[in-house]
């Protein structure tokens, strides 16, 4: 919205508008010509574009500064009620009149729908705007940026089927409704030729035969069991070759039964996708057909509970192989690089609240339910050989890994490939089934060089070891120091809780152990709760 008022004043003819006579009181700003001042004007209004929208009193601030700028001269007041394009804007949470009124004085200017049933006094339900987009429906043809979020499904589907012919945003958010009976949307008549940014969410639609094309943004988030076919996602990915971001969340998508032949989709301009919440095959599918070279933020969550027969090892062996050396480059690049590897996922560094809007380098994988043995094989190809690239006022990359009781550390080739990574700088060993035993004799083993040479913190549980058995590991470890990291910070979790297990089973540190420990030099032994605590 805020680039069509742009673009219209780029192209605004000399006004109608007469200068006000000057006096010798008047401000050098009442001399501008009106073309001028009209785009200072502009300039002074809040922003109402795409990002501004999220907040639900956006327009509300719009039209309060915008009655604010008609106060302050006569002239002013004449320039903003000649100028259409700062009237081009109609909210539900306008009174009617004010609508009505926007309608009138933004004459042929394209319009900016708005309704938002997330307000200050509303956070736990949605609004119903039939009322608003009945009264608004005269204007349709004028339609350019429809903004819906919040709202009840009821009855929208027949207030959206007929064309909007220059509609070229939609964001259409429904308040979840009845799941088992979801009224379905045929938006627009599949008149959606204009459209370049399309963010769906929670709504149940058919999919148009002819699908969106030359997409900037495409969101799909729930289609409330509604199934959507993965060949028509396909379609709309290969119908748009500028596409700069795709979020596909929480998605029923049907695979076909007989693959055909990849044919790629390269897609040089997507800047950040996200698939959260779907079938392990549609996936595959996806990823293993789009190439995205300049791709900076990366999602990925895999849901196991909605696949059947798909090996989840896949995904990170082979379906990801196009993505690795961007995600090796997203290592490099991340202002924060954190990495968490547990026995049946990875997660990579969180986005930041805004990463929509400021595009900061981050990849985050949630792969719940994938063999562990295959997120050891990704970390070791993927990112041990690229973490010590970074720069030298880049943080320093964090990677931890938990250690729980179904972690596999016996598995031959697992711990040939966890001896030697780079990539864990931290352990944490604090759940109660943890087998810490097993654990210290790994970490203690001889050889040329320690296990996780890197390591710089180790968190263990107090519980069904003996002290001397650490200290005997960090002996091992200390005769074989890294000379990158030094240091290391070794922290004894002896909290126990009223339902711990077998409480006798407890480690106790008695005071010549304590010496002992306090005599290693290079190693940092802490205790939260006094060393004293039982």
């Amino acid at each position: 919205m805020q680039g069509s008022i742009a673009n219209e004043l780029n192209s605004l003819e000399p006004s109608s508008v007469p200068p006000e006579p000057q006096t010798h009181s008047q401000p050098p700003i009442g001399n501008l010509p009106v073309e001028l001042l009209t785009k200072v004007l502009h300039d002074a209004l809040p922003s109402i574009d795409t990002q501004a929208l999220e907040h639900p009193d956006t327009c509300l601030h719009y039209m309060q500064a915008l009655y604010k700028l008609q106060l302050v001269t006569k002239r002013w007041k004449e320039v903003v009620d000649a100028t259409p394009v700062f009237w081009a804007l109609v909210s539900w949470g306008f009174a009617d009149r004010q609508n009505i009124t926007n309608m009138d004085k933004s004459l042929n200017s394209p319009l900016l729908v708005h309704c938002s049933g997330r307000t200050r006094d509303r956070t736990d339900g949605g609004v119903s705007c039939l009322h608003f987009l009945e009264l608004i429906e005269p204007a349709r043809h004028r339609w350019q940026v429809l903004w819906l979020d919040s709202v009840l499904p009821e009855g929208l589907p027949r207030q959206l089927a007929e064309p909007a012919p220059i509609l070229e945003n939609i964001t259409l958010n429904c308040f979840p409704g009845d799941i088992d009976d979801p009224e379905v949307f045929t938006l627009f008549g599949h008149h959606v030729s204009t459209v370049r940014f399309v963010s769906l969410m929670q709504l149940a639609f058919h999919p148009s035969p002819s699908p969106f094309h030359d997409l900037s943004c495409f969101t799909l988030y729930s289609t409330r069991g509604n199934t959507i076919s993965v060949e028509w996602i396909e379609e709309v990915l290969r119908g748009s070759p500028q596409i700069e971001r795709l979020r596909l969340i929480d998605l029923y998508v049907q695979t076909p039964t007989v693959m055909k032949p990849i044919a790629t989709i390269t897609l040089v301009h997507l800047k950040s996708l996200t698939m959260d919440q779907m079938d392990g095959s549609a996936i595959d599918y996806i990823v293993r057909r789009i190439e995205a070279p300049n791709c900076i933020q990366f999602q990925l969550a895999y849901d196991g509970e909605r696949t059947e027969d798909y090996d989840p090892s896949l995904l990170l062996d082979s379906a990801l192989a196009s993505f690795e050396p961007i995600l090796q480059d997203l290592v490099q690049r991340m202002p924060n690089p954190y990495l968490s590897i547990d026995a049946d996922s990875i997660w990579g560094q969180h986005p930041s609240p805004n990463f929509e809007s400021d595009l900061t380098p981050f990849f985050h994988l949630d792969v719940e339910e994938v063999p562990f043995l295959a997120v050891v094989r990704w970390v070791d190809r993927v990112v041990d050989p690229t973490r010590w690239d970074r720069g030298p006022a880049q943080w320093p990359f964090m990677g931890s890994l938990h250690i729980t009781g179904t972690t596999p550390l016996a598995d031959p080739e697992i711990a040939a490939r966890l001896k030697h990574l780079k990539s864990v700088t931290h352990i944490s060993a604090e759940v109660s089934t943890a087998d810490i035993r097993q654990l210290l004799e790994i970490l203690g083993e001889t050889g040329p060089e320690p296990w996780f040479p890197y390591l710089r913190q180790l968190n263990v549980h107090a519980y069904r070891w003996e002290a001397r058995e650490l200290l005997e590991t960090i002996r091992a470890r200390l005769a074989r120091p890294s000379p990158l990291v030094p240091q290391l910070t070794v922290i004894v979790r002896r909290q126990i809780l009223p339902n711990f297990p077998e409480a006798g089973n407890r480690v106790i540190f008695d005071p010549d152990i304590m010496h002992e420990f306090r005599a290693l030099k290079g190693v940092s032994v802490v205790y939260p709760g006094g060393e004293d605590a039982d």
